[in-house]
């Protein structure tokens, strides 16, 4: 009878070292999901502040290159004007007004 309870004793004991360990464990893999946890929400914030950049980059892309295309059409046409007309034809106001923006928006440019 001695010897049976020696061993439930021990029984016992092992049973409460694995659970202990098990414990232990589930503390440890709960203390590593929560970090997972923590670093997926900042990453997702990442990303979404990262969208929001690209988003404005591209549209001001997009406002860069029709702001081109309009410049290059007015030189285009100031172009056209002054070589194929007399030289020395002066320029109405307005144009020339048009002409020193866009020598200032050039030099802004480069």
């Amino acid at each position: 009878m001695r010897c049976v309870c020696v061993q439930a004793e021990k029984a016992r004991k092992n049973a409460e070292a694995e659970l202990s360990d098990s414990s232990s464990h589930v503390t440890e893999i709960n203390i590593v999901m929560q970090n997972l946890t923590n670093d997926k929400h900042r990453l997702e914030g990442d990303m979404v502040m990262m969208r929001q950049q690209l988003d404005d980059a591209v549209t001001a892309r997009r406002a860069a290159e029709e702001r081109s295309e309009r410049l290059g059409i007015e030189v285009a046409y100031y172009y056209y004007y002054y070589y194929f007309f007399d030289p020395g034809t002066q320029f109405p106001r307005k144009e020339k007004i048009t002409l020193c923006n866009i020598k200032s928006t050039k030099i802004k440019l480069e």
